[in-house]
């Protein structure tokens, strides 16, 4: 388990291949999540392990607005690579 602590970590961790991660909850539970990133033109895709939906970012500034939970959980060393 290694904790991620920032877009650029998440970036150099996802780039090659989708990669498992989660947030870490209170309690103990686990968000997981399947993401990918694409630095050749700055796109993002992210599964979530709880319904297996799919989303698809445009660029990072995309991923950062609409996954505040992932950058929170960053700054509050809750966000893991398994």
């Amino acid at each position: 388990m290694q904790s991620i602590k920032s877009i650029e970590e998440l970036k150099r961790q996802c780039s090659d291949d989708v990669e498992g991660f989660f947030i870490l909850l209170n309690g103990g539970a686990r968000s997981s999540k399947d993401i990918r990133y694409e630095p050749a033109n700055d796109t993002w895709c992210m599964t979530n392990g709880i319904d297996d939906s799919h989303v698809d970012y445009k660029s990072t500034d995309d991923f950062i607005m609409n996954e505040p939970m992932i950058v929170k959980a960053m700054a509050f060393n809750a966000f893991f690579k398994y």
